[in-house]
């Protein structure tokens, strides 16, 4: 168990490394958003066949159809974060998205509490004020003029993404882990497909355009089967507290990653936006740190 620990912390390591780059190589793709969500996920689903296909015969076998077909609610709670994240990604900074997606510990943590009728802590309920503080900042600052529209696309993502956290830590349960990931790759891209010609996407599409190919297969490789696969694995080894603390490194790795490649530079009214937004998530992540080793002492 300590080696396998050991070997998912690398992962994890690289996964938020890869992370970094997830919005990056979004911006890059020229590919219409439908499209680069939907596409990125059925790459790394059929990549994943080889090494999931006697799984699933075994699972078939052993709980049938309905026991498969159960695992496209997680599919397709993923499929629609990404399309919402693309969407997000394509209007506003790539800063001012994953500063966002950021919080997502704490939303978790907050819906945790609702479902499950517990008492939301003093930390918790700050942590939440400066949430909602940092997110009316930045749909407000310089008047909405960019991103307004963006950050309200990775807001919602973002809430998507607990939801669907929720649905994996309750369906993955006796699912081998390449299976897992396998199914809500392939299904949850394959279920968003219709977004691309309900949209017209399809239709713009440059199949030629190489340049965005090479984007998108970088993103399904790196953040998808690395950065997504490695937060899955972990927290079936690690508690969601520790996993969540890797989700402080996007935020930063990506705007220097978007400052060098892209150029982009947040104006100066954003960064208290982005500040509020961080130390909730640090000021969440330390008392929920705090209290479990309290508990353990």
């Amino acid at each position: 168990m300590k080696r396998e620990k050991q070997t998912a912390l690398i992962f994890l390591i690289g996964g938020a490394v890869t992370f970094g780059f997830s919005s990056l190589f979004i911006k890059l793709c020229l590919f219409p958003a439908t499209v680069i969500a939907s596409f990125r996920m059925i790459i790394a689903g059929i990549v994943l066949v080889p090494f999931s296909y006697r799984a699933f015969i075994h699972l078939y076998r052993e709980k049938g159809m309905s026991g498969m077909i159960i695992l496209i609610i997680p599919g397709i709670l993923l499929g629609l974060h990404f399309q919402l994240w693309v969407m997000g990604i394509k209007n506003t900074l790539i800063a001012t998205g994953t500063f966002i997606f950021s919080v997502n510990p704490i939303l978790f943590a907050a819906a945790e509490r609702i479902l499950y009728k517990r008492r939301v802590n003093l930390p918790s309920l700050i942590s939440l004020l400066m949430v909602v503080t940092g997110a009316v900042w930045l749909f407000t600052a310089g008047n909405g003029k960019f991103g307004r529209q963006g950050d309200i696309y990775c807001l919602l993502a973002t809430i998507l993404f607990v939801f669907y956290l929720f649905s994996a830590k309750k369906l993955s349960a006796g699912v081998p882990h390449t299976l897992f990931i396998h199914l809500i790759y392939l299904w949850g891209g394959i279920a968003t497909l219709p977004f691309i010609f309900i949209t017209g996407d399809f239709y713009r599409v440059v199949f030629n355009d190489m340049y965005s190919l090479l984007f998108l297969l970088l993103l399904a490789i790196f953040p998808t089967l690395i950065g997504h696969t490695s937060n899955n694995y972990a927290v079936r080894l690690f508690s969601p507290l520790f996993v969540s603390f890797f989700s402080l490194f996007e935020p930063l790795l990506s705007g220097i990653a978007a400052y060098i490649f892209l150029h982009e530079k947040p104006a100066l009214a954003l960064y208290p936006g982005y500040f509020l937004l961080i130390t909730a998530s640090v000021v969440y992540l330390l008392s929920e740190f705090y209290a479990v080793k309290f508990r353990k002492n």
